[in-house]
């Protein structure tokens, strides 16, 4: 995450933006059939194709965005089964972080 000092590119990214955003993405082992897991597990997160709200929502990315490229593109372009994009609501930071944990537990 670009937003955290420790990130090799920190420093680009202060000259290119004003403020960090709330959305990130990460890649689940187990690809798809645990990025399904974590979903159904999150209460406070929405699955959804778009991640433009006050909401935090999440999608996986294979099978959302990118579902009209074969296994193969996706590859080419990085895009793994179990790639998820998160986007960062309004909800308290602690009921994100422990719906995340108990849900990153069933996987």
């Amino acid at each position: 995450y670009p937003g955290l000092d420790s990130h090799p590119q920190h420093d680009l990214a202060k000259r290119q933006m004003f403020h960090f955003g709330g959305m990130m993405s990460f890649d689940l082992h187990g690809g798809a059939a645990s990025a399904k897991k974590l979903m159904t597990h999150l209460r406070l997160t929405t699955l959804a194709a778009s991640l433009g709200t006050v909401d935090s929502l999440i999608q996986l990315s294979a099978s959302m965005n990118y579902h009209f490229l074969d296994r193969a593109a996706q590859e080419k372009m990085t895009i793994t089964e179990g790639l998820m994009r998160y986007s960062t609501g309004i909800e308290d930071t602690a009921d994100v972080l422990d719906d995340f944990e108990q849900a990153l537990a069933s996987v």
